[in-house]
C-alpha cells in the first residue's frame, strides 16, 4: 500500500493496507437505550501504522475546512468502534489511534500533452479528533428517537435534525 509519509508528513510511519471495506460492530446498547444496535459500514482507507496501531482516513474531494473535521468525526468514530469491537466474521483491527480526512482540492486543469489533459490538485491532510464518549452519546440519543412511541416534533435546536440538515448541505457542496 501507499505509505502514509505520502498522505502527510505528520502521519507516524505506516501504509495503507485496505481501501473500500465494510465493517460490522458486535451488537450496542447506547447509554439508556432499551434495544441493541449496530454499526455498519464502509470505510475509505485503513492504515497500518508501523507501531502496531491503525488508523481510518476518509477520502474528500472539496476544500479543506475546519467544520468538515467536526462533521465527519461521528462517521469515522463509528468506524473505529466497529473494527474495535466486531460482530462474528467482521473486520477487526485495534487499537485505531488516528481518523483523519484526506482531502482533495482540484487547483488547476492543464493539458499535459497531445489529447491528454490533468487536473493539477492540493492534497490536505485533517486529522479529526475521536471522542468515544460523545459518539455514544449521540447513540443513546438515536436511540431513543427510534425507541419512542412516535417521532417527535422537528425543532429548529434538535441536534438530530441538525445534523440531517448539515448532512444534506455538505451532500450540496
Amino acid at each position: 500500500g501507499k505509505p502514509t509519509s505520502e498522505i502527510s508528513p505528520s502521519l507516524p510511519p505506516g501504509k495503507v493496507k485496505l481501501r473500500e471495506r465494510f465493517v460490522e460492530s458486535e451488537p450496542i446498547r447506547a447509554p439508556g437505550a432499551m434495544s441493541e444496535c449496530y454499526i455498519k459500514g464502509k470505510f475509505d482507507a485503513l492504515i497500518a501504522f508501523d507501531d502496531g496501531t491503525f488508523g481510518i482516513v476518509d477520502y474528500k474531494t472539496s476544500d479543506a475546512k475546519e467544520e468538515h473535521a467536526e462533521f465527519y468525526r461521528r462517521q469515522l468514530s463509528a468506524y473505529a468502534y466497529a473494527l474495535e469491537h466486531p460482530g462474528p466474521k467482521a473486520l477487526a483491527f485495534a487499537p485505531v489511534t488516528r481518523l483523519g480526512l484526506f482531502v482533495v482540492t482540484p487547483a488547476r486543469f492543464e493539458a499535459t500533452g497531445q489529447n491528454e489533459t490533468a487536473f493539477i490538485n492540493r492534497t490536505t491532510w485533517m486529522d479529526v479528533p475521536r471522542d468515544d464518549a460523545a459518539f455514544m452519546t449521540l447513540l443513546g440519543e438515536v436511540m431513543a428517537v427510534l425507541e419512542a412511541p412516535s417521532p417527535p416534533p422537528s425543532a429548529e435546536d434538535c441536534p438530530i435534525c441538525g445534523y440531517r440538515a448539515k448532512v444534506r448541505a455538505f451532500e450540496a457542496e
